[in-house]
């Protein structure tokens, strides 16, 4: 996976964090990608809930 950070392009071949933790955190990143547009936002509310 590649980042850019503070307008540096790095390549990530492992992940910061373990497995274990690895759902929430993942959750944690879709859910705030998915909000920063309303419209995009209303469509996929119902996504995440069980």
């Amino acid at each position: 996976m590649n980042v850019n950070y503070k307008g540096k392009w790095y390549k990530m071949s492992r992940l910061g964090f373990g497995l274990n933790c690895a759902p929430q955190i993942m959750k944690s990143v879709l859910a705030y990608a998915l909000l920063r547009d309303k419209e995009v936002a209303e469509a996929t509310d119902q996504l995440g809930k069980d």
